[in-house]
């Protein structure tokens, strides 16, 4: 069994990982997980992250409604279109940014438990999730690592981007 170096590289690119991600590292534990859960958003904070995604979606929904009158497009293709960026809003917004415009507000970021971006599969499987459930799914944090159902399915937590 080899130890020593090995162990102190991965130390030490998982210290550049947290820094990467704007999070401080961690200085008891060699476990991104432990500093991740102690970082979790509140309740709260992921309900007005939710509000305010709601409103940026009201938002696109009249602006698109507008351009679509002021084109005078094709209503089913503009409805596709319209679709299509609705249904990739969330999984995109999390695996480019770490966030979707109301977390970003609220300071919030997804991330992997290694604290890495979520790849887009399973973004898109944590919005699928996410909005099967509703806001059941807010509703139902579970355990100590307080994770929603879409979160634990995908191994991601919402975290305060500035807490770590």
């Amino acid at each position: 069994m080899k130890t020593g170096r090995n162990n102190l590289v991965t130390a030490e690119s998982n210290h550049i990982q947290l820094v990467t991600l704007g999070l401080k590292p961690m200085t008891t534990s060699p476990n991104p997980t432990n500093d991740l859960v102690s970082a979790v958003a509140s309740m709260s904070d992921r309900y007005m992250a939710m509000i305010y995604d709601a409103i940026f979606f009201l938002l696109i929904i009249f602006i698109s409604a507008k351009l679509i009158l002021f084109f005078n497009a094709d209503g089913r293709f503009a409805q596709y279109v319209f679709f299509v960026f609705l249904f990739l809003y969330d999984p995109l917004c999390v695996t480019l940014f770490r966030a979707t415009p109301g977390h970003y507000l609220k300071g919030l970021r997804v991330v992997s438990s290694d604290a890495k971006n979520l790849n887009f599969f399973k973004s898109l499987v944590r919005y699928i999730a996410k909005i099967t459930l509703g806001v059941l799914s807010l509703v139902t944090i579970l355990g100590a690592k307080k994770q929603a159902i879409h979160d634990k399915l995908t191994s991601s937590y919402v975290v305060y981007k500035r807490k770590l």
